[in-house]
């Protein structure tokens, strides 16, 4: 018997798999999606009582964190439109969040990739020639929840063990299907899921694989975390084309105004570009 899921076996466990997945989750109401996830480890209709192991990780202080944001090609004068003040860094405004795989509607989440802004562009999809991307950097340790990292079982039986794994290839599987136009409600099974499985007392954020990229992961912090754990450093706007080949190519800086929050832009060369992002090579931009 597993000491996890009582009752359980592994062929009972895959069975309810199997049943969860032919749901049609766009007719399930919020809470019926919610047993019937949790009906997947239990050995009848839930709620039952069931365990599993927890993990946390952290990021360092001064680890950065990368957020692109496509620059429409009609809007190409600096103060650009899209980013004349410190607001236009951080997370959307409410009124202009919807449902997405960590948030609620109007309930702003700051998305972000870890020590890599080549994955932060490809993440966004950029279409338009130029884009903004956002340097941000942890003012101390980060405490992270992982959903799809690969846990060690060395102290569980083998049965326990292949339990465990199939229990986390579950719920990293359903947290990262794909959503399209007239599936957005497959949000609500990633929200869920990070909410009941991975949101742990000390989680600031909650760290999972890349769509574009499964061997990297991005980082989304729990809402009004952002800003707690992380200073902005700056933004720089870049080519499109450049980021395509795994490139950065910088045309200009920006910081903000301590007083009035309004977009500084800098050219690259000047000595507040080099304060900024001294990794920014002249003859590259």
């Amino acid at each position: 018997m597993s000491k996890w899921f009582p009752g359980l076996t592994p062929l009972k466990l895959q069975r309810n798999i199997r049943d969860f997945r032919r749901l049609n989750h766009r007719y399930l109401s919020e809470s019926d999606l919610v047993s019937r996830i949790f009906e997947v480890f239990c050995t009848g209709p839930f709620p039952q009582n069931f365990s599993f192991p927890t993990y946390e990780y952290s990021f360092q202080s001064g680890t950065k964190f990368f957020r692109v944001r496509a620059i429409p090609d009609d809007d190409h004068i600096a103060p650009l439109r899209c980013l004349s003040n410190l607001s236009d860094a951080w997370e959307p405004p409410a009124n202009a969040v919807k449902m997405g795989r960590l948030n609620r509607p109007r309930i702003p989440v700051l998305y972000t990739c870890v020590n890599d802004p080549i994955l932060a562009f490809r993440e966004a999809k950029v279409s338009s020639k130029l884009f903004s991307l956002i340097v941000y950097r942890a003012k101390t340790e980060i405490v992270v929840s992982a959903i799809g990292a690969d846990h060690l079982h060395e102290s569980d039986s083998d049965e326990d063990a292949a339990m465990l794994e199939a229990f986390y290839d579950f719920l990293e599987l359903e947290f990262t299907r794909d959503v399209g136009v007239g599936s957005e409600y497959l949000y609500r099974t990633s929200l869920i899921i990070a909410e009941s499985f991975f949101s742990l007392p000390r989680t600031q954020a909650w760290e999972y694989r890349s769509a574009v990229d499964r061997e990297k992961f991005n980082c989304a912090f729990l809402p009004g975390q952002g800003k707690q754990c992380l200073e902005l450093v700056g933004v720089q706007v870049c080519l499109s084309a450049d980021a395509l080949d795994g490139m950065l190519h910088s045309k200009a800086v920006v910081d903000f105004d301590s007083v009035t929050c309004q977009a500084r832009y800098h050219a690259i060369g000047s000595d507040r570009q080099k304060e900024l992002f001294p990794e920014i090579d002249l003859f590259q931009s």
